[in-house]
């Protein structure tokens, strides 16, 4: 049996501010239910820089990339707030090539 995590959002380039701490360029992933559940940020393909517990009842992804460019919060379940801004440059380098990590094969619509 294959358990599959449902992904609600990815985005690249996009910028993460977490604890004061700007990091460009990353590509991120919200993805809700199953074993990789959580919020992923990756700064190159298969490193993972921060993967992190949601407070999904705190956490509206946005609907659309339109909003993800406008930036949106992320409540994490420590209680720290990521604000994730999706950006509309470039897609070059190894991040803009790479489809993902192997487990990220679905995509959820939130409602």
């Amino acid at each position: 049996m294959v358990v599959v995590t449902p992904v609600v959002g990815r985005w690249y380039p996009a910028q993460v501010v977490l604890d004061g701490q700007v990091w460009r360029k990353r590509y991120v992933l919200l993805a809700k239910g199953g074993p990789e559940d959580g919020l992923w940020v990756y700064q190159r393909p298969d490193d993972v820089q921060l993967h992190a517990a949601v407070n999904w009842g705190a956490t509206r992804p946005p609907r659309s990339e339109r909003a993800a460019r406008a930036g949106f919060e992320v409540h994490l379940a420590d209680g720290r707030l990521v604000v994730v801004t999706a950006g509309g440059s470039c897609r070059c380098g190894s991040l803009g090539r790479w489809a993902g990590p192997s487990w990220a094969r679905s995509v959820a619509v939130v409602s």
